[in-house]
């Protein structure tokens, strides 16, 4: 090595300060030590390169400024990890130092060039920072730096680290590497002049005038925002909370390995303790640049497919396990496609550019601006925006004279800011007082039949509650927008909910909805207390009589445009979800169901639910389709039944939920009765409930039931059947003594003596399953040797267990509904 460990034994090794920085370990710590090293190493290493693909793979994130410093702040620190990780390991195997002088010059020149290099990148964001926290004290807008300028500090910081690295081998310094107590070669002093020059050229260039630099940008951000409390405001605390990071990673990490090699550097397990303290350096900052928002939400959509593909895989074995994997692949780039699909339908819709308001901007105004005050400006990749939907508290006005819905939007956002840890600078409003012309009508007209595309682009939604009684009642309560008083029945508040949850759902994004409001009234001695609550609690479901184009309206007029888009919305969102089942179908060979339940499947679409599975050949393998809560009618119930249904490919679809869909009616169930009675058909089980029939609706399954041999379960609860078509189903069905089905008819219009014939038929299908398997169980003891006491007494539980005991007659108990 260019200056060689020695030995305790050593002659040379005589105690003084320049002796003792080389006297090596026993090999046994050594070896302890390197072993720690790799692990602590290669761990960090994993979690920067991690953060690396996550960004480099994701076009949206790569596309951010800061997101393209986090790579470059991660990429040495990946460097040194990975290869102290390997070197270390290397000699661990070796059982002693591996590579000889060579190894020892390339680990000097990593190491110093891996510290220096993330060190001054840190210093290059912190000055970024500054100007970012200098703009908004001075109320101007932040100025990103070009794609050129990020690439030029980016070389030159790397071509400095790469200077600092190799100034131990400019001829006529000097300047050695050494092995310190044989654990790692770094630049060593050796005497007075080499300890004044390691201190110049190495130790201060790579740890001190970096933490310098950080710690100056750090006190200008203070005093230019400290005086001005308005721009501390908008500011995320997530610019502090970085800044904060960086000192503490310097102070924290890497200044004990500075401090120690620089007073203690003749003690061997104290360098050690004090270069493991370095190494966990890039570990916690990867750990911290997975809590930005944006890499966060990729990182686990990434784990989420990772698993699935890892749960796929463990279910096969040989050639199946390389088909699932080639086709977690496929389903990553066909999710892909589907996405871009959705996107560029959802463009089509945008009429009228996206504008929004800065929240910087929107916090200076101090008022509810209007679109006349030309505040806002194009909505670009990079922004956060964040939907305003609101009902106006006047007819000319969005807010009273007060403003007490802008303050109260000022104080919300800014939860939202802290909650998720956005860039304040980031964050734009989109809210139709100030982001649509209120001047020209046609400009106006535009803009509302842009609202798909708007809410789409949108990232957060809030929804600002009023204070009182009524509002702050359901507020506390309400776990859906539309359960919100004096918003949710109205139809654009509705429309402008509807329309952001289903894109959200469909371009599979979280959905962040939030009421933001008082959830106490307060008295005199307690203000109300205000919260931010998010309202959204499961998929994009609506209940039918909630839907936009149902809800209430100041002008008749409009409830034409916003049906039209509801509709347009509902094509998106059904066909996605369509397209969804299938691709599920096609990537997991096992699946069975199909469930598209509450997912607003009108009879138009059931045309594409045929084409995706019938076309497709998936129908060979759905055994149960889920096709509950949604709009089928009679044009739609005929198409399922004869193209899907009773499809002789359809041999193992036993299950058909259709229950939730009143648009079904008398000439929907004819159509599925019909199906019922056709030789294809294998359903055995067949749900109705909640579609609001009669009597008169279900009267053709009193016919068709009879010739269906496979249906063993019906449901009909929850529906308007009278006792004489409940009667007409039992007489169907096998009638009290012997049916053949079990019938569910609970929450109808019948009465008791009905209620009870229903029950005894139930009663008589329990006993019939009890009595079969009472009989298998004597076939099976008539081949055993011994009958006994204790034989009998088990066949008399099993008798009470099935409800035909001494006691009863029959189970009557739990179900009469009346």
């Amino acid at each position: 090595m260019p200056l060689s460990p020695l030995h305790p034994s050593d002659p040379a090794a005589d105690g003084s300060r320049w002796a003792s920085m080389r006297t090596t370990l026993p090999e046994e710590w050594l070896i302890r030590y390197w072993f720690a090293w790799s692990i602590v190493a290669e761990a960090a290493a994993l979690a920067c390169a991690v953060v690396i693909v996550i960004i480099c793979r994701s076009p949206k994130l790569r596309s951010q400024t800061f997101n393209k410093f986090v790579v470059f702040l991660a990429l040495p620190d990946f460097v040194y990890s990975f290869l102290c990780g390997f070197t270390c390991l290397l000699h661990v195997l070796h059982g002693s130092w591996f590579g000889g002088d060579f190894m020892c010059n390339f680990q000097s020149f990593y190491g110093t060039f891996g510290i220096a290099a993330s060190n001054w990148m840190n210093s290059l964001i912190a000055y970024e920072l500054w100007r970012l926290a200098s703009a908004l004290a001075k109320a101007e807008s932040y100025s990103q730096p070009s794609n050129r300028a990020i690439a030029g500090r980016i070389a030159g910081v790397n071509l400095f680290s790469g200077l600092l690295a190799s100034v131990v081998v400019v001829p006529g310094l000097p300047m050695e590497v050494g092995a310190h107590s044989g654990l790692i070669c770094l630049p060593m002093e050796y005497d007075l002049p080499s300890a004044m020059l390691h201190v110049a050229f190495t130790q201060f260039p790579v740890f001190w005038l970096p933490l310098l630099f950080i710690g100056w940008n750090f006190w200008r951000a203070y005093r230019v925002l400290a005086p001005n409390k308005a721009a501390l405001n908008t500011v995320d605390r997530a610019i502090f909370v970085f800044f904060g990071r960086l000192l503490a990673v310097i102070v924290i990490f890497w200044c004990p390995s500075a401090v120690f090699l620089t007073i203690f550097p003749t003690n061997g397990h104290l360098k050690f303790y004090a270069l493991l303290i370095g190494h966990f350096q890039a570990l916690v900052s990867a750990c911290f640049y997975m809590q930005k928002s944006d890499i966060n939400a990729e990182l686990r959509s990434t784990i989420s497919s990772m698993a699935s593909a890892v749960r796929g895989c463990w279910h096969r074995h040989g050639e199946a396990a390389h088909e699932v994997l080639r086709k977690s692949s496929l389903t990553a780039e066909m999710r892909e496609r589907l996405l871009i699909q959705v996107q560029s339908e959802v463009l089509s819709h945008e009429l009228v550019p996206m504008v929004a308001i800065e929240f910087t901007t929107w916090l200076q105004v101090g008022h509810f601006p209007h679109s006349s005050e030309s505040l806002t400006r194009p909505v670009t990749d990079q922004d956060i925006v964040i939907f305003v939907s609101h009902r106006w508290s006047m007819t000319d006005s969005p807010d009273d004279v007060q403003g007490s819905k802008y303050s109260l939007l000022c104080r919300g956002v800014q939860k939202i800011v802290r909650k998720h840890k956005l860039d304040a600078t980031s964050v734009v409003l989109w809210v139709d007082w100030g982001c649509i012309s209120q001047e020209d009508s046609n400009l106006q007209e535009l803009g509302i039949s842009s609202l798909i595309a708007y809410a789409a682009r949108a990232d957060f939604m809030i929804v600002p509650v009023a204070s009182d009684p009524a509002s702050v009642c359901a507020f506390r309560r309400a776990d859906h927008p539309t359960k919100l008083h004096n918003y949710g029945e109205r139809a654009w508040c509705r429309l402008e909910v509807y329309i952001f949850m289903c894109m959200a759902e469909a371009s599979r994004r979280p959905v962040f909805c939030y009421g933001c409001g008082p959830i106490t009234l307060g008295n005199m001695c307690l203000p109300p207390l205000e919260r931010l609550r998010s309202l959204f609690h499961k998929g994009a479901a609506f209940d039918m009589s909630m839907l936009p184009s149902t809800g209430d309206l100041s002008l008749e007029k409009d409830r034409e445009v916003i049906h039209q888009i509801e509709e347009d919305m509902r094509d998106i969102y059904v066909n996605m979800a369509i397209l969804e089942q299938k691709l599920n179908f096609e990537t997991n060979t096992r699946l069975g169901k199909c469930i598209l339940s509450e997912k607003q499947v009108r009879c138009i679409d059931v045309p594409h639910l045929v084409s995706a599975f019938v076309d497709e050949g998936l129908v060979l393998r759905l055994r149960e389709l889920h096709l509950d809560g949604n709009l089928i009618s009679e044009e739609g119930a005929a198409v399922l039944m004869r193209d899907i249904v009773c499809n002789p490919q359809a041999a193992l679809l036993t299950f058909l939920n259709l229950s939730g869909n009143p648009k079904l009616g008398a000439a929907g169930v004819k159509h599925i009765a019909d199906g019922l009675a056709n030789p294809d058909c294998a359903l055995e089980e067949l749900r109705l409930s909640r579609c609001d029939l009669s009597g008169d609706a279900v009267a053709p399954f009193t016919t068709e039931l009879l010739e269906s041999t496979l249906v063993r379960r019906l449901d009909l609860s929850y529906n308007c059947i009278d006792d004489r078509g409940c009667d007409g189903l039992l007489e169907a069905c096998g009638g009290c003594d012997q049916p053949f089905l079990d019938l569910t008819v609970e929450s109808n219009p019948l009465s008791v003596a009905c209620l009870y014939r229903v029950s005894r038929a139930r009663a008589a299908i329990g006993l019939g399953s009890c009595r079969a398997r009472k009989l298998r169980g004597q076939e099976g003891d008539e081949g055993g040797d011994h009958h006994g006491a204790g034989d009998e007494g088990h066949e008399g539980d099993a008798g009470r267990r099935c409800g035909w005991g001494s006691s009863l007659e029959f189970p009557v108990s739990g179900e009469i509904y009346i």
